[in-house]
């Protein structure tokens, strides 16, 4: 739902997890364990407050990717951490409670994926989130955003801001073997809040957390992005008016439709209040929408959003034969199985869906001996003598009957005959199977 391609400065190298949260999932909801750090000159409050700061670094200087978040509160008692602790709550951890980082490490950010695609893009596939964790690291001289002049140790909000860019998306603008192999000299890179080390006190200011670089790589994640869905019945038989509705967190100043059925629209928005469109589906399919949106925001500037909805579409026709038959139903003799007949449903099934309702009646004479509600059933017949096998499919598309006459009998061996629905007699010699007749009704 977040498939942006925003115009970025080709001079940026932003990298992305690859792993992103669902804007269902806003605002991004967090905890703290009350495992917190003791030894230490920052006050409990002062822990819990840089948080609020580090979160809000994010929402108000990257105000085109629409970040929020939420403190849902202290969790006591609660001492996991790390990768296997996730619980699907996002949860701050100081003092590295389980002892897992390693020496030199400030803090490390624990993500686990839903495993459900967001998109993909430049040949990598996104994944939404489901559990972020951040543990600090024991026995780091933290130091608040206060006491910078002294530079007695690490600015815990530089870090928890880096951390939680990890939690959002980001990756490290430069790695240090880049570094090291000269391959990151861009200033923009080196002086990123999501370079791979923390920066020095005299580096750091928190009114300047983040260069270009941070804001374009979230942007490029969370930036401007519109929704559309049906407003009518997406399923029904032909002809199936669907009408579409988009939303946007920004105005949308063009759209290009592709219905999925060969027919495609461009509309230029001249209402901005109206983003309503209706197409009508003449023949039966499943449709899978595309949507290009174009618009134009004061924060982002111009923005394109392209979406995709797979088979979103079911138009449905009344129920009929397949190809290469002339009736919706045949039967089949089954040697050694007395009176019984295998039926076999010869219906088009190409478009899923389209049939949800299946009946067999089997009558002799006027009676109604037997019904059966299954695809393709065996149907086993009383006694010899003449039936008439009548097969009703319904769906979205209407109700189409088609009915054979038969006649049964048990041979010496146990077998019997019957008709197939094209007319041609199945079974053997010397055993009666003939169709009387068919009738097919819509």
């Amino acid at each position: 739902m977040i498939a942006l391609l925003i115009s970025l400065n080709s001079a940026f190298a932003w990298n992305h997890t690859l792993k992103l949260w669902h804007r269902n999932e806003m605002p991004l909801k967090w905890y703290i364990s009350d495992y917190r750090m003791t030894e230490t000159s920052l006050s409990e409050e002062y822990q819990l407050q840089q948080i609020f700061d580090s979160y809000d670094n994010w929402v108000d200087d990257v105000a085109c990717a629409q970040l929020s978040h939420s403190f849902e509160g202290i969790r006591e008692g609660h001492h996991a951490g790390g990768q296997s602790g996730s619980d699907n709550l996002n949860t701050f951890y100081y003092d590295d409670p389980k002892d897992i980082q390693g020496a030199g490490v400030l803090a490390v950010t624990y993500t686990v994926s839903s495993g459900l695609i967001a998109f993909n893009r430049d040949g990598s596939t996104y994944r939404y989130a489901s559990d972020s964790d951040i543990v600090f690291t024991k026995d780091v001289d933290w130091i608040s955003s206060s006491d910078l002049e002294n530079c007695s140790g690490t600015p815990i909000e530089a870090v928890t801001t880096h951390e939680i860019g990890h939690q959002w998306g980001m990756d490290h603008s430069c790695e240090e073997n880049e570094v090291t192999a000269g391959l990151c000299g861009d200033q923009e890179l080196l002086d990123a809040n999501m370079f791979w080390s923390a920066p020095s006190c005299a580096s750091f200011s928190p009114e300047e957390v983040f260069t270009d670089d941070d804001v374009e790589g979230m942007t490029a994640l969370y930036g401007p992005y519109a929704t559309f869905n049906a407003s009518t019945d997406t399923y029904g038989g032909v002809p199936l008016e669907v009408c579409f509705e988009l939303s946007s967190t920004s105005d949308i100043s063009e759209v290009e439709w592709i219905f999925g059925d060969g027919q495609a629209e461009n509309v230029t928005v001249d209402d901005p209040e109206d983003y309503t469109i209706c197409h009508t589906y003449t023949e039966k399919g499943q449709f899978t929408i595309n949507v290009t949106i174009k618009g134009q925001s004061d924060t982002c500037g111009e923005w394109q959003y392209t979406d995709r909805e797979r088979s979103m579409i079911v138009a449905c026709e009344p129920p009929q034969p397949g190809s290469g038959f002339d009736g919706l139903f045949s039967t089949e003799t089954l040697e050694g199985e007395g009176r019984i007949l295998q039926m076999i449903n010869q219906a088009d099934t190409t478009v899923y869906g389209c049939i949800d309702q299946v009946s067999w009646d089997v009558y002799q004479g006027e009676t109604l001996v037997k019904s059966v509600s299954a695809w393709s059933p065996k149907i086993e017949f009383p006694e010899d003598g003449d039936y008439k096998i009548v097969l009703s499919l319904g769906g979205p598309g209407g109700e189409t009957v088609d009915e054979l006459t038969v006649s049964v009998s048990n041979s010496p061996k146990g077998g019997c005959a019957a008709v197939s629905g094209g007319g041609m007699l199945a079974g053997f010699i010397g055993l009666i199977g003939v169709a009387l007749r068919r009738r097919r009704e819509q």
